[in-house]
């Protein structure tokens, strides 16, 4: 029994652009992707380090050159269009395609007049290859190429026949692949350059435990108005040498020093070493505390509302505040009072030793760690991110508490700026061999404090 097989389509520019690029080699697919995911993926790496303005530019660029590709295979399908359609003066053109045991019939319409006919014997044809519902099928030599549109279940009654009559179906699966990956390229690529660009609040975390990789880094805190610290400024420097951490903060009041603290902790143990304006100590504290909180203290105790940290290595934001981004800033503000005095009241209670905590009765306890005390009427953070690291932070905090009948107005305006180690390498050693030798109430420190500066 003869099998006879007929295919009818018409001859648009979509299916000459399906033509046309179902010939592309993986490695012409690849291509093409290649430098729009590299755009995409500089994008991700200036958002994540906080270079946005170099980011949006190469985003920018990885869009304008997908834009660039998709015009000029549109340019291409129009160009072979028309081409076609010159060489028929007419833009109503179909293929007729007829195939039984021994040959394929292919013709060419115009509406209803015959513009092309050609025949091929079965026996002159190599191979075929199928993609979706287009079948393309060429000759032994390089100018018999013949394309069949139909349906899928259709094309793979074909493909069966075709095979039984000694012609080869094509490996198609490296070009599938190709162009499969070449997509997953893309969307991930374009994906994670999105995702960058507009980070969640935890990078504020992220950027801030940055520095914690570096050797050391430097802070200067300036309060423009404050009701709870003694001073001014203060400027503080931290550094390891080995497993050990050291610390020296300067207080000043209109540039002139008040107060030193020399810190150093190891094995989980903080000794702080109070010195006056003349370096003599007055104080020497110990106390058990982790390496993240020792690291961080001068950036956490001035924007203590701004983070949650107390007895535990994890540092978060606090979530009674409302916390967005803009640009290379992430800013917080208060959203849930209630929720912002229970922390305070729990940072509070978390100070008492359990032995003082017993020694109170219920009653005083009750007044001491009550919400209602905590009244919160401004609380602001602005941190600015740049290169990946938490630059500065800027607060303003207003805060009732209320004492018995009395009410006290804490009140915080300033900056946290942080930068590089600016502790000279003399300095750091006074420091460090400080906690080398013994020291006692009312003893004599020599620093060079003005090489903090």
């Amino acid at each position: 029994m003869n099998r006879i097989f007929k295919y009818k389509y018409i001859i648009n520019r979509k299916f000459i652009k399906k033509t046309l690029f179902s010939d592309l080699s993986p490695k012409a697919i690849l291509q093409s992707t290649l430098i729009p995911t590299g755009m995409f993926l500089i994008a991700w790496y200036l958002g994540k380090i906080e270079s946005q303005p170099f980011g949006y530019f190469c985003f920018a660029c990885g869009i304008a050159l997908l834009i660039w590709i998709e015009i000029q295979k549109n340019k291409l399908v129009k160009q072979t269009f028309l081409t076609l359609i010159d060489h028929y003066h007419s833009e109503d053109l179909s293929a007729e395609i007829e195939i039984d045991e021994e040959k394929i019939n292919y013709s060419i319409w115009n509406k209803e007049d015959c513009v092309r006919q050609d025949e091929y014997l079965l026996s002159n044809l190599l191979m075929f290859s199928r993609q979706g519902k287009l079948m393309k099928i060429v000759g032994r030599d390089d100018n018999t190429m013949i394309y069949v549109m139909g349906q899928m279940s259709e094309l793979t009654n074909l493909a069966e026949f075709l095979k039984s009559r000694g012609i080869e179906e094509m490996n198609t699966w490296p070009q599938t692949i190709t162009k499969l990956v070449s997509l997953g390229l893309i969307v991930i690529s374009f994906s994670l350059a999105v995702i960058s660009f507009f980070p969640t609040k935890t990078d504020a975390i992220k950027c801030l435990l940055a520095w914690e990789e570096k050797d050391g880094y430097t802070v200067n805190t300036d309060w423009e108005n404050t009701k709870i610290h003694d001073f001014g400024q203060q400027t503080t420097s931290v550094w390891s040498e080995g497993d050990t951490l050291y610390r020296i903060e300067q207080a000043k009041e209109n540039e002139e020093i008040k107060q030193v603290e020399l810190s150093c902790l190891k094995q989980g143990k903080e000794k702080t070493v109070q010195l006056d304006s003349s370096g003599s100590v007055k104080q020497i504290e110990e106390k058990d505390t982790t390496k993240s909180r020792f690291f961080l203290q001068p950036v956490l105790i001035p924007c203590s509302d701004a983070f949650l940290w107390n007895n535990s290595e994890k540092i978060e934001l606090n979530p009674s505040l409302s916390w967005k981004r803009d640009k290379n800033q992430i800013l917080g503000s208060l959203e849930d009072s209630e929720g912002f005095a229970q922390i305070r009241i729990n940072k509070e209670k978390e100070a008492y030793t359990q032995e003082q905590l017993d020694q109170m009765d219920m009653i005083t306890r009750m007044n001491l760690f009550m919400t209602s005390r905590i009244v919160p009427q401004q609380v602001s953070y602005t941190f600015t991110v740049q290169d990946g690291f938490v630059q500065s932070i800027s607060f303003d905090i207003s805060i009732k508490v209320k004492n018995g009948r009395e009410i006290i107005s804490e009140e915080e305006q300033g900056t946290v700026q942080i930068k590089d180690l600016s502790c000279s390498p003399s300095l750091q050693k006074q420091v460090e061999t400080v906690f080398d030798q013994s020291i006692q109430h009312g003893d004599k420190i020599d620093l060079d404090i003005e090489s903090l500066k």
